[in-house]
């Protein structure tokens, strides 16, 4: 698969201008046709077509022929020796790379059974929304975590980046004259709890991700995103949540709030990150109030939810020294 866009940004791509315009128009038109009057245009069912806005934007990320490069130093940070972790949560636009690729490989076969549910939202939240239609398709949610995936299916993303791009890895420390080929695989609970810890910080069970023992820094502002009290998903009474001036009802873009003093973001709140060993994840969500979002919290599982995502860790699978290259 031809991937430039993974070293575009921390989020790999930005949906373009255009698609979003595209998106925009194709769904104004299919809504004035399934209101029209004509006999002959009632005749067939035009929502049905809804569903092309997703296949021009993963079309449109295959739309390059530039070798990709993934940046270790950029997005992961190293939480012990020869272990990164992701900066970020997993994004719909890098999932959604991921089912495209399954596509370009001749697996397309294997899409459905990968592809997020969104009928979670329905199930998680308690009024109607549009986040089932909207929440994986819609340029707007792009740079939102994942949900609705499997275990199954976090795992089978984690091995197609090994087989994309994981000797497209670049890293300062490697020097010249080393070929490194990197595993792109889920952290175990125990490295998760690693990567949520500061060095020289309590990490026990009350704490947050950083060692903070409270949801707020020194100037009021919440450090990271989750329901603020006992009611509906939003924690507040009638649906609104203010967060105080962060603004988030649901999930938040995977950059939404600050990063840790290690440079990682949201292994607090956000979305509950699934582990390697099946059935638990960690770190609370948006749905959770904040005690259940610190760093000892575990959360079982049995199917996906629409408070559950993920991020990966990346090893080195082979070193080999091959010469000065210059």
């Amino acid at each position: 698969m031809d991937s430039a866009h993974f070293a575009q940004s921390p989020f790999f791509l930005f949906p373009s201008g255009s698609l979003a315009i595209l998106t925009l128009m194709w769904r104004l038109l299919l809504e004035w046709l399934s209101k029209s009057k004509n006999p002959i245009v009632m005749k067939f069912n035009w929502t049905s077509l809804l569903v092309i806005p997703l296949f021009f934007s993963l079309a449109a990320m295959a739309a390059t022929e530039k070798k990709p490069q993934f940046d270790l130093d950029e997005k992961t940070v190293e939480i012990k020796n020869g272990l990164w972790m992701s900066k970020f949560e997993v994004s719909n636009t890098l999932y959604k790379e991921f089912l495209m690729g399954l596509i370009e490989d001749g697996r397309a076969d294997e899409v459905p059974a990968f592809a997020p549910d969104m009928k979670v939202w329905k199930e998680d939240v308690n009024f109607t929304n549009p986040y089932t239609d909207y929440y994986f398709k819609h340029p707007a949610f792009m740079k939102y975590p994942v949900v609705g995936v499997s275990h199954e299916a976090a795992t089978a993303f984690c091995a197609w980046l090994t087989t994309e791009i994981g000797d497209a890895v670049y890293s300062k420390a490697n020097g010249k004259g080393a070929k490194v080929r990197y595993r792109f695989r889920l952290p175990t609970e125990a490295e998760w709890e690693l990567g949520a810890s500061i060095e020289g910080r309590k990490s026990s069970e009350g704490y947050y991700a950083g060692g903070y023992s409270y949801p707020r820094d020194d100037k009021g502002r919440y450090l990271f995103n989750h329901k603020l009290g006992p009611g509906n998903f939003a924690g507040i009474a009638n649906g609104k949540s203010p967060k105080d001036y962060e603004g988030y009802m649901i999930t938040c873009p995977v950059d939404g709030f600050r990063e840790d003093e290690r440079g990682l973001y949201d292994m607090s709140g956000n979305v509950s990150e699934m582990v390697a060993e099946y059935g638990i994840s960690k770190g609370g969500s948006w749905a959770d109030e904040a005690r259940a979002c610190v760093i000892g919290a575990v959360e079982a599982y049995e199917k996906p939810t629409a408070k559950r995502g993920f991020r990966f860790v990346i090893e080195v699978a082979k070193f080999e020294e091959v010469g000065y290259v210059e």
